[in-house]
């Protein structure tokens, strides 16, 4: 190959990667949109999911407490494993860990958004480089 094919290949090729990437860009705003609808519907969600996981974890040391006070026993160790030994604690304890879970799919999926926001911002930013490069 010439020096001049050479060249006449390498701007062919540039070119229809630009035109590539222009046709994604049109696509990508639809894309993020979805991405940020998907935050902006996600965050009510995820802020109930951590209150309802934070009052799970706070009213565990209440319930402890009044579970300790109805415990039949008459040492304190006693008293303490029949109350982490009860079935409302234990039943609690599901609660909270169900509550957790549901904040932490909720909490990665929003990170997951951003992260794919982020990425959509650098490649803006490299597309506009090569609208720059093209003038």
């Amino acid at each position: 190959m010439s020096e001049e094919n050479i060249e006449d290949y390498v701007r062919t090729a540039v070119s229809e990667a630009y035109e590539t990437i222009k046709k994604k860009r049109g696509e990508q705003f639809q894309d993020i949109d979805k991405t940020l609808a998907f935050i902006r519907d996600h965050a009510p969600k995820l802020a109930k999911a951590k209150a309802e996981r934070i009052y799970l974890d706070n009213y565990k040391k209440s319930l402890f407490a009044i579970l300790y006070g109805q415990a039949p026993g008459k040492t304190i160790p006693d008293r303490e494993n029949w109350a982490y030994a009860s079935e409302e604690y234990q039943k609690h304890l599901r609660a909270l860990q169900i509550a957790i879970e549901q904040e932490e799919t909720i909490k990665w999926q929003m990170t997951s958004a951003q992260l794919r926001c982020e990425v959509w911002r650098s490649e803006q930013a490299n597309a506009r480089f090569i609208d720059r490069s093209h003038q």
